[in-house]
């Protein structure tokens, strides 16, 4: 190894000296594109590293998001059934001549509505909704 460290650098002493800057030049180029190189490397690892623990984060948020909206709709759900059955409860007392044209869950639906919309002050919302 050494032996050929030896011979290279007495057939660099024997170039012409215009021949150094160049040589210089060369090296100094090279190592810029090889630490270049390597850098971009690292901050391609590190990109990659934050990428999967940002994916990590968002898929354990996904989760929870997924279990809140299946509680949600267990609750709308059971929400609708009681109103459904509390209006065919209500029409079910009445006498037959007095009763809705509207199904019970038709009317259980409207009522939701209105519920939603904030419009249990009214008249009718007492009529049809008790």
């Amino acid at each position: 190894m050494i032996a050929l460290l030896t011979t290279a650098w007495a057939w660099l002493k024997g170039l012409p000296e215009i021949v150094w800057p160049i040589l210089a030049l060369v090296a100094i180029v090279g190592g810029v594109i090889l630490w270049d190189r390597i850098d971009d490397a690292q901050v391609v690892k590190e990109i990659e590293d934050k990428r999967a623990l940002n994916s990590a984060k968002a898929g354990q948020q996904s989760a929870e998001d997924r279990s809140d909206a299946a509680l949600r709709n267990i609750m709308s759900e059971q929400a609708r059934e009681t109103a459904i059955a509390k209006a065919e409860a209500s029409e079910a007392a009445k006498p037959v001549e007095a009763r809705s044209t509207l199904s019970a869950q038709d009317r259980a639906l409207n009522c939701e509505r209105l519920r939603q919309a904030g419009l249990t002050s009214g008249p009718n919302y007492r009529e049809l909704c008790r």
